[in-house]
């Protein structure tokens, strides 16, 4: 199973348009709805590459039960947070030439308290995945905390160790190797980064 996490998932109305002139009414000719964001997407890929995917994320709101339905329509196996915010929805205009003009809203913050939920529940789910992803952006004024809580978790799980200077990211590395991966690579701030592939291994160190 492959946990597909979309922090800001997006109610996406995708309205075809015979043409479009700024200022003008338009009719549409076709509205498409569906369950947006990056993770929702890297899902249908999942499955339709053979995969198993599982939706995870922040929903809220009633348009946070029709993103719920619109997956649940796809097939889609899903578990969200639920917040006591309104999902975003983003807007898609396509005119006959193709080249089409997309309007994202921002969504709404959520709190510190949500993003801890979402950790809980994602834990449930962790042992059973053999990969993680995470797409998309985050809800505004998301703490660079937050995520980390999220991702230290994902890490632990893995490693069974904290990665924090180039001696444990080098032990990581190797952990990481054992399950065959074609390349690993570990960012450690000012400390720099390391790589390893199956050609040999690398750190780089940039310059202050």
């Amino acid at each position: 199973m492959i946990l597909s996490i979309t922090p800001n998932p997006a109610i996406d109305r995708t309205i075809i348009l015979p043409g479009l002139v700024p200022g003008h009414v338009h009719r549409a000719e076709r509205v498409i709805v569906v369950a947006g964001g990056k993770g929702l997407n890297v899902a249908r890929a999942i499955r339709t590459l053979g995969g198993d995917p599982f939706c995870m994320g922040f929903a809220g709101g009633h348009a946070g039960h029709l993103l719920a339905d619109l997956a649940q329509s796809e097939g889609l196996r899903f578990l969200w947070t639920w917040v006591n915010r309104e999902t975003r929805t983003c807007l898609i205009l396509v005119p006959p030439d193709g080249d089409g003009t997309v309007i994202n809203e921002p969504g709404a913050p959520v709190a510190s308290t949500d993003w801890k939920q979402l950790q809980n529940d994602v834990q449930q789910f962790v042992s059973s995945a053999n990969t993680v992803c995470i797409s998309g952006s985050l809800p505004p004024n998301s703490s660079a905390e937050a995520l980390q809580g999220l991702m230290s978790m994902f890490i632990d799980a893995a490693l069974g160790f904290e990665v924090k200077d180039p001696d444990s990211a080098r032990r990581a590395l190797i952990r990481l190797g054992e399950h065959r991966l074609a390349a690993s690579v570990i960012t450690l701030g000012s400390a720099g980064a390391l790589l390893v592939t199956r050609e040999g291994s690398w750190h780089a160190q940039e310059p202050r």
